[in-house]
């Protein structure tokens, strides 16, 4: 996943365990499984909207991310009524959450990465910051 990812010009990301494993961190220093919003931004941009894949994997990924149902009060909850969404949450050891997704308005197709590192690991509160935060970037994208 790492060479497929540098394929896509990112330099940033790194794939090198398997779940649950990838989502313990040993450190600030641990560069293992890592990446940043804006890569992953970039990633989303261009696998499942753009060449990043044959059109067959692309449907079949847009499907997933669009079926998924797991960030249903996270970002999805920040997105206009009408928008198609796709996206995938992921919480780590600490409570960090890192969601992702593509949104899909009537006229355009976006990525977005939303990540919160919660004071306290076991509150669900960083769901409305993330809802939130994704009102925001919504709202820039369609220019408000």
């Amino acid at each position: 996943m790492t060479a497929f990812a540098s394929g896509l010009d990112d330099a940033t990301t790194r794939f090198d365990r398997n779940e649950p494993q990838l989502n313990v961190c040993t450190g600030p220093d641990d560069e293992r499984d890592t990446t940043t919003p804006a890569a992953v931004v970039e990633s989303m941009r261009a696998v499942p909207l753009a060449g990043g894949l044959q059109p067959a994997g692309r449907e079949r990924l847009t499907t997933s991310l669009v079926a998924n149902t797991t960030g249903d009060a996270i970002i999805r909850a920040g997105v206009p009524a009408g928008w198609l969404i796709g996206d995938r949450t992921g919480t780590g050891a600490q409570g960090e959450r890192n969601d992702v997704g593509i949104v899909l308005p009537p006229d355009r197709a976006a990525g977005l990465a939303v990540y919160a590192d919660p004071a306290d690991p076991e509150s669900m509160a960083c769901n409305a910051t993330i809802a939130e935060a994704t009102t925001i970037a919504v709202r820039r994208l369609v220019g408000q």
